[in-house]
Parts: C-alpha cells; structure tokens; sequence
C-alpha cells in the first residue's frame, strides 16, 4: 500500500549504497528529507520532487548491472522503484507526472538493462530480484492507467520482444503481492500477445515520406508475425504460462467476477496458441498435456459457476454476457481435446456435456449445437456412460428447429472452408451412426472452395482477450462461428488441398506423412489410432511409427497463414493499430499526458523507443540444453540410457500421465535408468549467467 511512510521507508538504504558504489555526488544527500519536503508541498511544485528524483536517477544509474552472485545486488533498484511507484500513485499533479515521466526517460538504459537480466538471473538465484519487475511495471500502472495498457504497448516498452513480454506478463500474473489490476493486465496482455494485434509495423517498412507500399507492409508484417508466432509459442512453454494463470486463478478463487476475467483471458491464450502453424506447436500440446489437471481444476470449475445463472434464466440469449462467456469456453474445449488427447478422459468421465444442454432454449440456437456436436465428435462421447442422455438430448434439439435451421446446421457441420471451423476429428463409425441425423454421411468434412464463403468473417476462428465493461459484448449473432479476433474484408486466399488434413480437414499445425504420401495432422491420426490401426483413406495396416514429420508441409502452412493474417490486418478499415509505426517516449501510445514537454502526442515523429531488450533470450538457449519433451531449457536435467535430455519435474509429470515409456522412442524406461547431467547442468549455469549479464 503506497503511503508517506512506504516512500520513506524504501529511500532510508540509499546513502549507503551510494556509499558503496562510490557515488561521491550523493555523498551527504538525505534522501527522506527530500521526500518530506515534497509532501509538505501543499502546492504540489515540482521542485523538491525534481531534486528527488535527479538524485534518484543518479543513484540508479552509477550502481552498475546487478549480479544475482552477489547477495542484494537488486535491492537498491528494488527498492527504487518501489518508491518510484508509490510517489506516482500519490503525486498526481499533472506536473508531478510529467517529471516523473522525464525521469523514466532518464533512466531508459537502466530499465532496459534490469528488465533483460532480471529474468535470466532468477534461473540462477530464484528470488534474487525480489519485487523490481513488479514495481517497475506498477510505477506505469499508477502514470498511465492499468485498464489503459495493451499488449502492443507492451511489446512495444520492450522493443517487439515477444519472449520479454511474455516472460515479464506471466511473471505479474504469478506474483501474489501484485493487486488484481495488475495482474488482470498481465493476464489481458497475455491473451493479446496470443493475436496479431499485439505487433507494430517496423520502421524498415516505412518509406522517407512516411508511407509503405501494401506489398512491403504486407512482407515486413508477416516477416514480424512469423518471428512473433513462433517465439509466442516457445514463451508460453519457456515461461510456464498455464502454470501463472493456474496461480492466480487459484488466489482469486473466492471472486467469480475476478476469476471469470481471468479465465476467459486463459482461453484465449490457450485457445489461439494451438491454431498456430508454429514450428514449436508439438512442444506446446506436450506442455499442456503434462498440464492435464487444467480440465478438471480450471476448466470445469469455470462453467460450473457460469451454468447456475444460466438454469435460472428463463430466457438464455446470444446477448446475454453469461452464455457468450459460456459458448466461448465450449470452443476452447473443442480445440483443446482436438489437440490433446488426455484432456478428453476428463469429459468421457464427466457429465459436463449434458449438463451443457440443460441450459433454458440454448438447443434453438444452432451455433452452440454446432460447437457441443463437435465436442462430442472430439472427445469420443461414445464411450461415456454420460453418451445416451446427450445423444436424446441432441436428437431432441434439433428435431425442434425449423427445417432450414436443420439443413444450416448440417452445412455447418460439413463446411470444408477451414480457416473458421472449428478443428474436429474424423467420427468414429459408432458416432457417426448415433448422430448421423447431424453428421449426414458420418464425416465431418470442413473442406469447400473459398468461393463457397462468401463473408469470411473472422481469420482461423481465434478468441479475443477479456475486455471492455463489464456485462457487454461484441455483437451477438446465432450465425457466427465463434468470437473471432481480426476481421477479414477482403477475400481469403484460396486453400490448396495438400495444407489441410486428408483425414479431418483441418489446416495441419503438427503434419505428418504416411509412406504412401497421404499426409495428416497428427492429432486426427492420433485420434484414429486410437480406435483403428489402419490407414484412413487406404485401408491398409499402419501405425504412428510409420509416419514421418512433415516439416516442409508445416513451413508452407505457417506461411500461408501468417500471410492470411497480415493481409487481413492491412484489410481493417481503419488501418489497424498493428501497422502503425510510431513508438513514442516511454511506452508508446499509451493515452496521452497531461500537457507538457514529454507528453507523447499522436503527432510526433517516429523515433528509436529508449526502452529496449537487446540481450539474449532463454528461448534461444542451445538445442542440447533444451528437455527433449517441451523444448524448455533444463534447470535439472536428465539423460537417459538412450541419450535424450530431459528436465526432470518434466520427465516426472510424463510418467506419471504416460506411464514408463520412453516419450522419443516409446522404449521401457523408468526414472531411476535416467541419471542426472552435472556437467550440461553448469553448461546451462554458465550460460544463464552469460545471458544475465549481456
């Protein structure tokens, strides 16, 4: 809690470590009393908090990097910018934000240097930083406003750095001493990082009289989509994203309105990291995968809390707050047990699905059937004691729609334009027959020719954050697919046949090939095999070992895709935020300040941000450093008698979810073969202290 006191509190070490730097210029400076005389300030000048802060940016920027081998090296600029945020939340005079705002450009460099070492120095010494990252990300909070920060903002305070924005955001959200809105912030900033809006056109794109020519915004836009896509992906993973939302989630447990924000940004990010073609997209399933307890802890939880309201609605609505949050849950659960495949004994075990269609009128609505059939479809609901109960109710709602809404539905269902359906796996003939009043000839095939959509609506079908007032939300229409987030009026590319699955449809983020050449995503074949070991077009004998990565196939669909959304982000009426290349002082266009010298305004020329990560990232650590399982970099690592490398809390969670089998070769293996690697361990040291200090 910001206080006089808390301010005094945080100034009273910095003489002697000014002393200890040798800052002879702070020699005799008595830091509190300057901070007294600001607030005996009844006029609020900015001349006694001008002198504090000139000697405060002295202080911070003549103590040198920190090292986390050296005990309290952070904590003259923890405590720093702890009073720095305290004396912005409790001086705001539009003078006295002004100067602040000076001095944080003042001390650019510094911040830059303590946001790209902090993170690298906690692998070596958790907790050596203390608070800093959070104080520095308050001290923005208390000038700008928390509610008034995006994701671009972020990613442009740290110069388009994905991995430093994922890793500073995931860390806020993990942090218990943050207050909500901050960690409601990270959790929003997080889900908008999972989208194409979170990234700015680069200054290279941009011609001497300020202007870009479509072809070169669209190249420079996927040339950053595509970096931003594949370190997105590798961050998640890296900087346990699943696991900060579960922390704060399970904090905020007695709050239904906090945990509903903050779970609904979880979809989101969750959500559009699997649509991604990403290289590191079958690392991200096998992260989630060892994350199985989501499901149960997080997931269910959330719609046992929103399905109350519901039942007691006589009416339930596509305008209703509650129902949209609902229906965009039931996508992420669909393309959640589309991609991983322990997620789906959670709802084979559970009557979740009925008690879905227990809602008040909800089955008049063909969009939510659409998304609860294809659940059903992913999930295997054939298996579930739960399946007849679900399969009358089903048959019942759609028995009551009009006959037009009956043939919509089934052209929903069997409409090939994949870049907006939904991901579902090919039926297994027991469902196929149960719902092949739905179904029609038991395939639920998403492949059209694109002049077949006329009105493409949303790219990929991905989720916006949780934003804007509470009770409202976008438009409402049964006719939509889901919530997308980046609209399309121009028309798509046309698909060609060999980017999408021979066997669901789908355009394939993980491909694999077949001897014969058939090529499919493997989740479909993973999916198939579970109930058939055959080849799915062909007939023939066949088996996962038998089928090849099909790397070349992903390269082309991740940069089909990313061409889809730069394009779409060039086609926005407005322009869209994305391409403009502007990074004013400070934090970029974040809403202006009150007026004065460094007020950024929409009028001021492009220049070079202060605030900048230029260090090494954890992401890019060498491959041998990395777990073979989820590609993190290995604080404990493991080798095994086959060779592979593997982080040991990782491999633990494997064998407990797989059982003990090698996850490479599929091989015996037990955890007392495996034996721990101190050599590559101090590798890995040695480098994070490298990294720390760069």
């Amino acid at each position: 809690m910001a206080s006089v006191e808390s301010v005094a509190s945080a100034l009273t070490q910095f003489p002697l470590r000014a002393a200890e730097h040798n800052i002879t210029e702070l020699s005799g400076v008595d830091f509190v009393s300057e901070w007294l005389a600001v607030v005996q300030d009844a006029n609020c000048s900015t001349g006694a908090l001008s002198q504090l802060l000139q000697h405060m940016e002295m202080l911070i920027n003549g103590s040198g990097p920190p090292d986390a081998s050296v005990e309290g090296s952070f904590t003259v600029f923890e405590s720093a910018f702890q009073a720095l945020s305290h004396i912005a939340v409790l001086r705001t005079s539009p003078g006295c934000v002004n100067e602040l705002v000076k001095h944080l450009a003042n001390i650019s460099e510094a911040y830059d240097l303590l946001l790209k070492c902090a993170d690298p120095n906690e692998w070596v010494a958790p907790g050596c930083s203390g608070l800093l990252r959070l104080y520095m990300v308050e001290v923005l909070c208390a000038l700008f406003g928390a509610n008034r920060i995006s994701g671009r903002h972020v990613m442009e305070l740290t110069n388009n750095d994905t991995s430093a924005a994922v890793s500073l955001m995931a860390w806020i959200l993990k942090c218990p001493e943050a207050d909500f809105s901050t960690q409601e912030l990270a959790g929003r900033t997080l889900a908008q990082l999972s989208t194409a809006d979170s990234i700015f056109m680069p200054v290279s794109a941009v011609r001497g009289d300020g202007t870009a020519t479509n072809d070169l915004q669209l190249a420079e836009l996927s040339r950053v989509l595509n970096n931003h896509v594949d370190c997105l992906i590798q961050s998640v993973i890296q900087y346990e994203v699943v696991e900060a939302f579960a922390r704060c989630i399970c904090q905020h447990q007695q709050s239904h309105t906090r945990t509903d924000i903050l779970i609904k940004n979880f979809f989101a990010t969750i959500h559009n990291c699997l649509l991604y073609c990403a290289e590191s997209q079958k690392h991200l399933r096998v992260h989630l995968a060892l994350q199985s307890t989501i499901v149960r802890d997080i997931m269910f939880p959330y719609v046992d809390n929103i399905l109350p309201a519901l039942y007691e609605m006589p009416v339930v609505s596509p305008d209703t707050i509650e129902f949209h949050n609902l229906k965009s849950a039931v996508q992420t659960f669909v393309v959640c047990t589309f991609s991983i495949d322990v997620f789906r004994r959670d709802f084979l075990n559970d009557d979740i699905i009925f008690r879905l269609l227990e809602v008040p009128n909800c089955m008049q609505y063909i969009s939510f059937l659409e998304v609860i059939i294809r659940l059903c479809v992913n999930v295997g609901m054939e298996k579930s004691p739960f399946f007849g109960l679900v399969q009358e109710k089903l048959h019942g709602g759609f028995v009551a729609l009009p006959p037009d809404q009956q043939a919509r539905l089934q052209l929903r269902l069997s409409r090939p334009d994949f870049s907006r359906a939904l991901p579902t796996a090919q039926p297994t003939d027991a469902i196929s027959d149960a719902l092949s009043w739905a179904l029609g000839h038991g395939r639920v095939q998403p492949l059209l020719s694109a002049d077949q959509s006329k009105n493409p609506g949303q790219c990929f079908n991905m989720q916006p954050s949780a934003g804007g007032e509470a009770g409202t939300r976008p438009d409402a229409s049964d006719d939509e697919e889901m919530p997308g987030l980046m609209p399309v009026n121009a028309g798509q590319p046309a698909a060609e046949s060999g980017r999408v699955c021979a066997l669901s449809g789908v355009l394939m983020t993980d491909p694999v090939t077949a001897p014969d050449g058939h090529t499919f995503e493997r989740a479909s074949l993973e999916a198939w095999f579970s109930f058939s070991h055959t080849h799915p077009l062909t007939g023939a004998p066949l088996d996962m070992s038998l089928c090849t990565t099909a790397d070349a196939v992903r390269q082309e669909n991740q940069a089909y895709q990313i061409g889809v959304l730069s394009a779409a982000m060039l086609a926005a009426d407005d322009g869209g935020a994305s391409t403009n290349t502007s990074q004013p002082s400070v934090l970029g266009e974040l809403p202006s300040l009150p007026q004065g010298n460094v007020a950024p305004t929409s009028s001021s020329k492009p220049k070079k941000s202060k605030i900048r990560i230029t260090s090494r990232k954890l992401i890019d650590a060498p491959d041998d450093m990395r777990c073979a399982l989820d590609g993190k970099i290995c604080t404990n690592p493991l080798r095994s008698p086959h060779g592979h490398v593997f982080e040991k809390k990782t491999l633990e969670k494997w064998f407990a979810n797989c059982g003990s089998v090698c996850p490479i070769t599929s091989k015996p293996l037990r955890m007392e073969e495996c034996e721990s690697d101190a050599s590559l361990k101090k590798q890995i040291i040695k480098w994070l202290k490298e990294t720390g200090q760069a």
